[in-house]
């Protein structure tokens, strides 16, 4: 067997199933170089080693695109909840000012209800001056005119809640669903 053949017989044999793809390129590269009657002298058997490692690094550069590939799909998914969270944050901050509002107005509606029963009653005092009864109903005025308003703000602002709540469960929804593709 000539000096060419045996080194390349033994470097394909040398070679594992783990070499870069260069090292198994050039073993390749050298056998196709060899003459018929050079490859019938390698062996099959050394040659099902080369073909094994040629297989083995296709499976493991296809197996690298797919990683690759889910690893996009992950960053992507990764981004959309992180997107998603954001916006659930901010539509629950959202919520929780409306929320407040709506309380404080409930707060200042009852103690401008409390007020006017006050003032009512003071109205029915008979030793009430002119002055004293015109301050009074002067007040009685303010306060039905501002509960006119909080009542037409409560009734915004329970309208904006009914709409922010399902978009709140659709957010929470989609989190949900991209956690579990994750």
């Amino acid at each position: 067997m000539n000096i060419t053949v045996s080194f390349i017989r033994a470097s394909i044999r040398d070679l594992r199933f783990t070499e870069s793809e260069d090292d198994i390129t050039a073993a390749r590269e050298a056998y196709d170089a060899l003459t018929d009657d050079q490859k019938a002298l390698v062996g099959q058997s050394v040659l099902n080693k080369l073909t094994g490692c040629e297989e083995t690094l296709a499976t493991r550069k296809e197996n690298q695109e797919a990683i690759d590939a889910l690893e996009g799909e992950i960053a992507e998914k990764e981004g959309a909840l992180t997107n998603l969270g954001n916006e659930l944050n901010t539509l629950t901050g959202q919520r929780d000012a409306l929320q407040q509002d709506l309380d404080d107005l409930e707060e200042e509606k009852t103690s401008l209800e409390a007020e006017l029963a006050e003032l009512n009653a003071q109205l029915e005092d008979p030793e009430l001056t002119d002055d004293e009864r015109a301050e009074i109903t002067g007040r009685i005025s303010e306060i039905e005119t501002r509960l006119g308003e909080i009542s037409s703000e409560i009734g915004t602002k329970e309208t904006a809640l009914e709409e922010i709540d399902p978009a709140i469960t659709a957010k929470q929804s989609g989190i949900d669903t991209l956690q579990g593709e994750i």
